[in-house]
């Protein structure tokens, strides 16, 4: 699902996330893609998700997704949409599945992560330094955290989200499948981006 955003003339983002919602485009997850998308420079953003199983929460997804068929059926999509972007997005979420499910998703991981090297995608948006679902993204700014100063939510996401190397999350497997070491922006060319945040 793609939604157009504020620069007609900036790029388009995907969003890769963990599975759909049931508040669908009314979501929070989508309200602050937008947000952030268009405080970015980006045209549109766009959701793809590891797996296609609509649940209400990560519970209930750890027990119907137990089997690889569900998340193998999601790779078409994933594939299309990884190649039709621009810039990517992670947002899969920090926290483990349940039982085996979390095995699926620990290798729809990498195998997205080797289909985004692939398509040419050598750097990703994450939330700070791990795959942060954007359902939890104000609460992670938020000025009870003290984490970003910035005046405007629209600020704290562009403060909050950093480029980082594709290739850093092979090999590296991490519980949740998708943190990784932070890296400074003044290694990367962010000059397709109208605003990013800067290097400490």
């Amino acid at each position: 699902m793609a939604r157009s955003v504020g620069n007609a003339d900036g790029p388009a983002l995907c969003a890769v996330l963990l599975n759909p919602s049931f508040s669908g485009p009314h979501s929070v997850s989508h309200g602050n893609l937008r947000v952030a998308a268009e405080a970015l420079g980006f045209c549109r953003v766009s959701i793809v998700n590891l797996v296609g199983l609509q649940t209400r929460n990560s519970r209930d997804l750890a027990e119907l997704a137990t089997t690889p068929d569900a998340w193998q059926a999601a790779r078409p999509g994933i594939e299309d949409a990884i190649r039709k972007s621009d810039h990517l997005l992670f947002g899969w979420g920090d926290s483990r599945l349940r039982g085996i499910a979390n095995t699926w998703k620990r290798e729809q991981i990498t195998w997205t992560v080797a289909r985004a090297i692939e398509h040419g995608h050598q750097h990703v948006l994450m939330m700070d330094e791990s795959a942060r679902h954007p359902s939890r993204w104000r609460q992670y700014v938020g000025p009870q955290r003290g984490l970003y100063t910035g005046s405007s939510i629209e600020h704290r996401f562009v403060q909050a989200l950093r480029l980082h190397r594709t290739d850093s999350m092979l090999g590296r497997r991490q519980p949740d499948g998708g943190s990784i070491a932070s890296m400074a922006l003044d290694t990367v060319d962010i000059t397709r981006f109208a605003r990013v945040r800067t290097s400490a």
